[in-house]
């Protein structure tokens, strides 16, 4: 496996009149966010399923998540349609399974796991199709847990996978249609790392530690070579961590500093590292998702640890929730988790005393 170190490079790209040049040009692909939203319940199938958790959406509007039946002893992975119809991927009502839809392409391919809370302890990663139905992964030798994080419109999926004495540090891996699991392995010297996004260029980004135990910020090229974005990407926080990638190469996370301190943030090679903006009175911020036109959602936080969501535009201001959606709309402790193209978002919150799947629609 090749190895780049790239840190260097990267902390003097973000002083450079190409960096400047590439801010500009990004700048002008911003487009807004809308300043208003309306907010949709996405129902589950059965009446007992008291909890609804939304994870993905794409550009068609397909939204993936998945429930919790009454009893807390089973669920299922759930499909919506564009108009709010849900359709089950996997349904597993038992006392030990608890299947899940995490995330899916343009093409309405999902992927997902299922867990067992009931020995032997695990979580089996599935791809499903309309044509083909769902199929189990093979896994890495050892695995017996390998949760996706994210799949591409080349039906490649990452994620982190860990197990028994042979796998006993989690790593990242990439599933490839050919029915393949590769261990994307972890920088020199290294014992953990993590796959968290992967963009429709093959692109993977995530963490892995150094020699040291360091976590760092990495990106897997398309030939499986492993690159060292470093832990802060060249910026003066004390550290970063990936959470997203879209098809521009533009990374979110979070960069933290002294606790509650952080900062949500978007990366590129070519304009470097920035700050997303926090909202009034908060002290830190974590972005956990990014669209196509550079838009992100996540969530901050004050002093005392009050969290609220939130989104960014493209020119990194930001909206709280409360401030974009309907007055007296009655959902409380939103969280968001996807976001598409079209603005839309996804997330769960509380309506009418329990925890519900929702879509945001921007109003034009």
């Amino acid at each position: 496996m090749r190895y780049f170190n790239t840190a260097l490079v990267l902390s003097i790209t973000l002083t450079t009149g190409a960096s400047m040049m590439a801010q500009r040009a990004e700048a002008r692909n911003q487009q807004s966010l809308a300043h208003q939203y309306t907010i949709t319940e996405l129902a589950p199938i059965r009446a007992d399923d008291i909890k609804t958790y939304a994870y993905a959406i794409n550009s068609g509007n397909e939204v993936v998540g998945a429930t919790q039946d009454s009893s807390f002893n089973g669920g299922s992975a759930l499909l919506w349609d564009a108009q709010g119809t849900a359709q089950y991927i996997l349904d597993e009502p038992d006392s030990c399974s608890f299947p899940f839809a995490s995330a899916l392409n343009d093409n309405g391919q999902v992927t997902g796991g299922v867990a067992l809370s009931c020995q032997p302890y695990s979580t089996s990663p599935y791809l499903w199709d309309r044509k083909l139905g769902v199929k189990f992964f093979k896994q890495l030798p050892g695995a017996n847990a390998a949760p996706p994080s994210a799949i591409n419109a080349s039906l490649r999926v990452v994620g982190q996978a860990w197990g028994d004495f042979n796998l006993p540090n989690p790593h990242a891996y990439l599933w490839t249609p050919q029915g393949q699991s590769l261990d994307l392995g972890t920088l020199p010297g290294g014992r953990t790392s993590n796959a968290v996004g992967i963009n429709d260029r093959g692109h993977t980004v995530g963490t892995s530690d150094d020699s040291l135990g360091v976590m760092h910020n990495v990106l897997w090229t398309t030939q499986g070579a492993i690159q060292d974005l470093g832990t802060n990407f060249g910026s003066s926080h004390a550290s970063c961590t990936t959470h997203a990638v879209n098809n521009r190469g533009q990374i979110a996370g979070i960069c933290s500093d002294t606790s509650p301190q952080a900062a949500a943030f978007v990366w590129s090679a070519s304009a470097g590292l920035r700050d997303l903006s926090l909202p009034a009175g908060d002290a830190g911020a974590t972005a956990v998702a990014i669209n196509n036109l550079g838009q992100a959602i996540g969530k901050a936080w004050d002093s005392s640890f009050n969290v609220t969501a939130v989104l960014w535009d493209s020119d990194g201001s930001v909206q709280r929730v409360n401030d974009v959606l309907p007055p007296n709309s009655g959902w409380t402790e939103i969280t968001f988790t996807g976001l598409n193209v079209s603005g839309q978002i996804v997330g769960y919150g509380t309506y009418g005393g329990a925890t519900r799947a929702f879509v945001m629609v921007p109003v034009k």
